[in-house]
């Protein structure tokens, strides 16, 4: 949630006495800081900017040690190591083939770590998600957007980090303006008391929907438990549910009109387009979050 001032809080709430716990600031767990601190976050965009300069030699370096390893017809040195250590032959082939294994996973985590860096990780963001209002491509995007991203209200996933909010439609707002204008027109207003003249009922403003309906409408859906309700922004705003699990498929993004209830955009894993698709799941695998526990032990 946000305060007054602006600032966004983590709030921790007893569901069943509905009383406040306590609170952090938004991002400001353990876990979170752990994660910061690895992204460099809390540095310069100096200190990122080198890492990503290490990041692209050791690519580099990879690349060109498998250039180097590759048997060109022969078959020693290869996946096997010749010789004894008294041999040159034997360290030569030791570094080969113990550098084919490692240098795979540096390759991995390399590559997939580039997407959150300074240059490359913008640029490619840019590419692949720069147009269709920051959805990547494959996502239906066919209601009116707001200039408001998803990002700003909450974190999200890599590939929505230029997603924009959808407009609540709230058909019912629409002409109200008109009619407010009617009654300051000058010289009419011996109109009213024109008999035969009619006034037009005006139909109410809507309401917009509660908390507790738009989670029942999220509900309804079947978001994945846990996920984050946003609240919207203006009678324009959307309520925006979102999950993010460590199974790529039950990752879900719903905007519903804040006004009818109706979903204005659905979005889920299976809606990303191949290169989406790739990211996400190098992201997923690089967070240790694919694969349970097994992913996590091999990194570490």
């Amino acid at each position: 949630m946000s305060t007054i001032a602006g600032e966004r809080l983590v709030v921790f709430v007893d569901p069943y006495r509905a009383r406040v716990l306590g609170t952090l600031p938004d991002g400001g767990s353990v876990a979170w800081t752990i994660r910061k601190l690895h992204s460099l976050k809390y540095f310069s965009p100096i200190a990122r900017g080198a890492i990503e300069i290490a990041a692209g030699w050791a690519i580099l370096l990879v690349l060109t040690g498998i250039y180097l390893w590759w048997p060109r017809g022969r078959s020693g040195g290869v996946v096997s190591v010749r010789g004894t250590p008294a041999k040159r032959v034997f360290w030569r082939d030791l570094h080969a083939v113990t550098g084919l294994g490692v240098g795979g996973m540096v390759l991995f985590l390399a590559l997939t770590g580039m997407p959150w860096s300074v240059l490359w990780g913008q640029q490619i963001n840019q590419w692949a998600n720069g147009n269709n209002f920051g959805y990547p491509a494959g996502v239906r995007v066919q209601v009116p957007m707001s200039q408001v991203r998803l990002a700003e209200g909450e974190s999200t996933t890599w590939s929505l980090q230029q997603a924009q909010l959808p407009q609540s439609g709230h058909e019912g707002h629409q002409g109200h303006e008109d009619h407010d204008g009617h009654s300051g027109h000058d010289g009419h207003e011996g109109h009213t008391a024109h008999a035969g003249h009619a006034v037009p009922d005006v139909p109410p403003l809507p309401s917009a929907l509660d908390l507790d309906q738009a989670v029942a409408a999220f509900d309804r859906l079947g978001l994945a438990p846990g996920y984050a309700v946003q609240m919207p922004r203006g009678p324009k705003g959307v309520y925006s549910g979102s999950v993010y699990p460590a199974d790529l498929a039950r990752q879900r993004v719903v905007h519903l009109d804040q006004y009818s209830g109706k979903p204005l955009l659905d979005m889920s894993y299976a809606d990303y387009g191949p290169m989406g698709r790739t990211l996400e799941w190098g992201i997923n695998v690089h967070l240790g979050m694919e694969w349970g526990c097994s992913t996590r032990r091999c990194w570490s």
